[in-house]
């Protein structure tokens, strides 16, 4: 046993909580999922129900919407702060995603898996491969997108059947496994293949049908610790909003009646037990 490894596996597990954000900053979480960094004071996710995700259902313990990061229905810079934890590489359209949380922002932070990673030991639910490099003075995001849920078939089967590159995987650094990205006033990105389409579909199982988190037991242990740090913070949430279809902004009506609708194309919006249902109109879960 390592004292100083499992010292610094957890130091690396906590990381949402060191954020650098301002005591008096709005933060907004995009795809907050079954953790939510315990600072974030209005959460964004796709859905209520597990879906592309590992962990379980999504957690609503403070303002929440529903919508998609392509489409934010926000107003511009309505935030101080925007977090993307793991995903960015979800997405099918990523220069839309960093152009809109950038458009509701003032500054952020994304975090994805290495670009090597997902290429040896890929998640067939994840759409990009991203990385970071040295661009001109500051750091830019590096994206290529995945020409299926598994781009080199050959280099994944080797990886998986092999134990020594196993054993050695499970010893890195924790911090060479993930791509790590701040970002002030502007996200700075270059595609490698923006042609290349994203719309396929990642294996059926990679959804789970019911709430199993299968994270290792520290994991979920400092989720669960993290979480009871979280103090509710009064937000307006509707003075937040604007219409994913038409940019209308403010929209009339209120949360506490359900009666959301769009003053510009006169859409209605779905409101259960306080969330709205703000996806584009048409969308439906794939």
């Amino acid at each position: 046993m390592d004292p100083f490894g499992a010292l610094g596996r957890v130091w690396f597990a906590a990381r949402k909580l060191r954020l650098p954000i301002a005591r008096d900053a709005l933060v907004l979480e995009v795809g907050s999922g079954d953790s939510p960094c315990p600072r974030s004071d209005i959460l964004l996710d796709m859905t209520l129900e597990n879906h592309e995700r590992v962990g379980g259902r999504t957690v609503v313990d403070r303002p929440t919407v529903l919508g998609l990061v392509e489409r934010l229905p926000f107003r511009d810079k309505a935030f101080d702060y925007v977090i993307a934890f793991h995903v960015l590489e979800h997405s099918a359209d990523p220069e839309r995603f960093l152009r809109e949380i950038e458009r509701v922002g003032r500054a952020g932070y994304i975090e994805t898996p290495a670009a090597w990673v997902e290429r040896v030991n890929p998640l067939t639910m994840h759409r990009l491969e991203v990385g970071v490099e040295p661009a001109n003075g500051h750091e830019r995001l590096v994206i290529r997108r995945k020409v299926s849920p598994v781009p080199d078939p050959d280099l994944a089967r080797l990886f998986e059947q092999s134990s020594r590159p196993r054993r050695w995987f499970a010893r890195i650094d924790r911090r060479a496994v993930v791509t790590r990205y701040h970002w002030r006033d502007r996200i700075h990105m270059r595609q490698v293949n923006p042609d290349v389409p994203t719309d396929w579909q990642p294996p059926a199982d990679v959804t789970r049908p019911d709430a199993t988190n299968p994270r290792p037991p520290l994991r979920r242990f400092l989720a669960w610790a993290a979480q009871r740090t979280h103090r509710p913070r009064a937000v307006p949430l509707g003075h937040l909003l604007q219409c994913p279809d038409c940019g209308q902004t403010p929209l009339d009506g209120t949360i506490e009646r359900a009666d959301l609708r769009c003053p510009g194309c006169d859409r209605r919006f779905t409101v259960t037990d306080g969330i709205p249902h703000l996806h584009p109109a048409g969308w439906r879960l794939r």
